[in-house]
Order: C-alpha cells, then sequence, then structure tokens
C-alpha cells in the first residue's frame, strides 16, 4: 500500500482537498460531473500504470529520463523545461493554498504562511523517495479519514429538503464534462509523473504496478466523489470562496480540517519538487533558488493559480501524454 498511498497523495492536493478542483472540473457540471468523476478514475488507473511502467523498465528515478525513453519529438528538450516549469508552479499552487487557508481561518498573512510552508516543504522533499513513502503511507489515510468526516456531516447537517438545492446546478452534456475530466486528469498525471516514475523503478514487479494503479485510482475516485457530493447538495454555499471544504467545514471541524489540508499540501508540494530536485542531479543551491521561485509564483493567489494556471497544465498534459504512451506503445 505504500506505493499506492504516495500515488494518491501527489494527486490530493491543496486544490484536491480544498474542494476548488472537484467543483470547477465537476460539480460545476450537475449530475453529469460525477460520470466524469468515474471517468477520471479509469483514466488515473491505466495511465497511471503505464507511467509507473516506463520507470519499471528505463529504471528511471528522474523524469527527464522517461521523456528520454517514451518521448520521441524534437523538441524534447522544451517539453523537458516546460514541465519542470509546471511541476514548480504547481508546488506554487499548494504554498498559496496553505497561505489563503490560514488568511481566511485565522487572519495571518498568506505571503508569511506560504513562506514558511515553502520552506518545510523543501526541507522534507531532500529527505529522498524513501522518506517520501514512509511520510505518506501515515498522512494520506489520515487525510482521507478526515477530509470524507468533513463532507459527509455536511450532508447530516443539512434536512431533506435542501436536497433540492442541486437542481439549481444546471446539469450540461457529456462532451464537456469528459473534456474537463481530461483536462483534471492529464495535469494530475503530468504533475505525478516524476513521482510516479521513481514508484515504478523501486516496484518489486508488474503486478505489483498494476494493483497499485487499481488501488488508487478507485481511492480518488471514491474520495472525490464525497466530496463532490457534499458540495453539490452544498452548492450555494460555496460561491465565491477560495476553500470550500472550509465552508462547509464551519466552527465545528475548521481545526480538522486544517490539519488534512496542510497534510495535502506537503504530499502535493512534496511530489512536486522532488520530481525538480531529482531533475537537478540534487543539487542543493539550484533547488533553493527554485524553491523561492515557486514561492514568487504563490504570490498571484490561489484560486487564480487553479482556474488559470491548471487548465493551461492540462492542455500541455494531454499533448505530453499522448507523446510518451504512442513513444512507450511503439517500444512495447
Amino acid at each position: 500500500m505504500k506505493l499506492a498511498f504516495t500515488f494518491i497523495g501527489t494527486i490530493i492536493g491543496a486544490g484536491f482537498a480544498s474542494g476548488q478542483e472537484i467543483r470547477r472540473y465537476f460539480t460545476d457540471f450537475g449530475y453529469m460531473g460525477f460520470i466524469g468523476l468515474i471517468f477520471v478514475a479509469i483514466l488515473f488507473m491505466i495511465i497511471g500504470e503505464k507511467i509507473m511502467m516506463m520507470g519499471y523498465i528505463s529504471k528511471s528515478d528522474s523524469y527527464d529520463r522517461i521523456l528520454n525513453y517514451g518521448f520521441r519529438c524534437k523538441f524534447k528538450k522544451v517539453v523537458d523545461y516546460i514541465l519542470c516549469f509546471f511541476l514548480v508552479a504547481t508546488a506554487s499552487t499548494m504554498f498559496s493554498g496553505t497561505g489563503a487557508f490560514f488568511n481566511q481561518t485565522f487572519g495571518i498573512s498568506a505571503t508569511v504562511v506560504s513562506f514558511v510552508m515553502m520552506i518545510i516543504t523543501a526541507i522534507l522533499t531532500i529527505l529522498g523517495i524513501e522518506k517520501i513513502m514512509k511520510v505518506n503511507s501515515i498522512i494520506v489515510p489520515s487525510l482521507i479519514l478526515l477530509t470524507c468526516i468533513i463532507s459527509i456531516s455536511s450532508f447530516w447537517r443539512n434536512d431533506i429538503v435542501r436536497f433540492t438545492l442541486i437542481n439549481e446546478v444546471k446539469t450540461k452534456s457529456i462532451l464537456p464534462v469528459l473534456f474537463s475530466s481530461i483536462i483534471y486528469c492529464s495535469y494530475n498525471i503530468i504533475m505525478a509523473m516524476p513521482v510516479l516514475a521513481s514508484l515504478g523503478s523501486t516496484a518489486k514487479s508488474t503486478t505489483k504496478i498494476k494493483v497499485t494503479s487499481i488501488i488508487s485510482g478507485l481511492i480518488i475516485g471514491i474520495f472525490g466523489s464525497i466530496i463532490y457530493f457534499a458540495l453539490l447538495v452544498n452548492y450555494d454555499k460555496i460561491q465565491g470562496v477560495e476553500i470550500p471544504i472550509l465552508t462547509l467545514a464551519g466552527s465545528k471541524y475548521s481545526l480538522l480540517y486544517g490539519v488534512s489540508f496542510i497534510i495535502a499540501v506537503l504530499t502535493t508540494a512534496i511530489g512536486c519538487l522532488y520530481g525538480v530536485y531529482m531533475r537537478f542531479d540534487q543539487d542543493k543551491m539550484k533547488f533553493l533558488l527554485i524553491c523561492l521561485g515557486a514561492y514568487g509564483i504563490s504570490l498571484f493567489g490561489f484560486s487564480t493559480l487553479v482556474a488559470k494556471l491548471y487548465y493551461v497544465m492540462g492542455l500541455f498534459g494531454i499533448f505530453l501524454l499522448y507523446m510518451l504512451l504512442r513513444g512507450f506503445n511503439k517500444r512495447a
């Protein structure tokens, strides 16, 4: 389960645990969003397995070696740097999300909190993949449990009449939902690619990789569905807020949610920065400068980064994954 929890921990970051991603990519589509979640879970199983297989076969501990293995394109170096930027930018979103949480909850300066989170993440990243796996095997189950408690409790606080509010969310056609799901999956997979490659290289067999991808996809799908329904039922309450789940948590669960949210930030930020750290051959000085750059990007604001950056990452991810999978299938 260590492999699965590390996979899940890289995907479930501030955007997921805050409810921002689930709202934007699924809940805003009404009932059809649930179909999108099922589709995403399947995509995570299939594509996650392929990326881990590339790591297993090539024994790669860095995403640039995965690119060398599966990517057939003369612009490979450009793609390498773009991917590196997106990994840094995703870590920035995690820092920004932490700042938004503390600012919304306690009124503490978001810039200060983001800087502190950047330092903590950098230190934990340098510890290496084995330590990251051990950390994820403990904190990811805790994250899932805590967020599920908050989401499910939001149903209990509503009477049955309130469920009619679901009808206020306009149900859209299936094609935009599927496209939204593909965007969501692609940017999450490229964000997780460095860790998935390392997990594949450490796996003992291809069977272990297949089981890991299935378990990971199922847990992400179930976890996402719980948050999705909680947001759908409380759709009127979450409009215009930075962190929807915090709104559902209320004062009763705010501390509980705070713990789960910080866990979510750490798991994803560590995963992203680990890829960058390995990409630059564990050069600590370069890594420190990159972390400071990530902090600078975080100052643009959490909801802005989720709305704009992730969509661009998704479009880039579709291209990258297509090229990688095509190259991998030709080699297989």
